[in-house]
């Protein structure tokens, strides 16, 4: 019986694809690149659609580990591809007059700038610059002090392409990296931060990094209390959403409130962007709920 129904409500789905008319220009997205934050969004000709649903899928390649499904509104969505291939973009609208459905497929590319997103104590850590050939390649200390200058040279010129830049950090911390280019035109410049984990503070850094979580009402789980060192008050929790399963992270967290409680569930707004020792994941706490069982 549940078979039935998933094969209907697939049918129910391909057809209203079929039937419902699609707008041109009206689904613009940013944009994209290997771990850069791609935002997408649904414009209408008649106003702004305040019922609808999301749904970006991979097509080619393996640019996104899940597919993201979210609510309209809002009307925009965002989501970070970690790998090349394609991606389909589409945005269901049912507060129109007929039901609208826009779609937009991208491609993910090489970004311009390639940084790992953590980097271990002692390793070398390889950050690398496509498509150009003239620029500046910068690298900064943004918690601790990872990075000794006097063996590293902050600032370094590019001449060659691809450029490739190697270094070892000290400690713990996170490193920033700042690339532009001038030539080829048009110029252009990224950003990119690297979680130096590792060393010996206690300042436990994920495994994975939760940057593919669209930004969004999530519930945490507490399930453990970790250390209180000069990195702050830990706990290991887990992400869900609805009523799936999430997965498990030791996180700093900083919510300015009373300490977290051991079991308990909470509502709260995940960053999309990397949580890590010095910056946190979850914040805007709403208060305790009732945990979804995982189905």
């Amino acid at each position: 019986m549940k078979s039935f129904f998933n094969k209907l409500f697939i049918f129910s789905l391909s057809f209203l694809i079929l039937i419902t008319p699609t707008l041109a220009n009206s689904l613009d997205c940013s944009q994209c690149s290997i771990n850069q934050q791609c935002t997408c969004e649904l414009k209408l000709d008649e106003g702004t659609c305040t019922s609808g649903l999301w749904i970006v899928l991979k097509t080619e390649g393996n640019p996104l580990q899940i597919p993201v499904i979210a609510g309209i509104p809002p009307t925009k969505v965002s989501f970070t591809p970690t790998g090349t291939g394609k991606i389909k973009i589409m945005g269901f609208c049912f507060s129109t007059q007929m039901p609208v459905i826009l779609k937009k497929e991208i491609e993910i590319t090489t970004s311009f700038l390639q940084c790992p997103a953590i980097c271990k104590v002692g390793d070398s850590c390889v950050c690398t610059v496509n498509n150009c050939t003239d620029g500046f390649y910068m690298i900064v200390n943004k918690v601790n002090n990872p990075v000794d200058y006097s063996i590293y040279s902050p600032v370094s010129n590019i001449k060659t392409n691809p450029y490739t830049n190697t270094f070892k950090a000290k400690e713990n911390g996170i490193v920033g990296i700042v690339a532009a280019c001038f030539s080829p035109l048009p110029p252009k410049s990224a950003t990119a931060d690297i979680i130096i984990d590792g060393g010996n503070s206690k300042c436990h850094v994920p495994h994975e990094n939760p940057s593919w979580l669209p930004q969004n009402d999530y519930i945490i789980k507490v399930l453990e209390k970790g250390c209180t060192d000069s990195c702050g008050t830990e706990y290991k929790i887990e992400i869900r959403r609805g009523t799936n399963c999430g997965k498990q992270f030791w996180i700093w967290v900083d919510l300015g409130v009373n300490p977290l409680e051991i079991g308990k569930c909470y509502l709260v707004m995940i960053n999309t962007g990397t949580s890590s020792c010095g910056h946190t994941i979850a914040d805007k706490l709403s208060g305790e709920v009732t945990c979804p069982e995982c189905s």
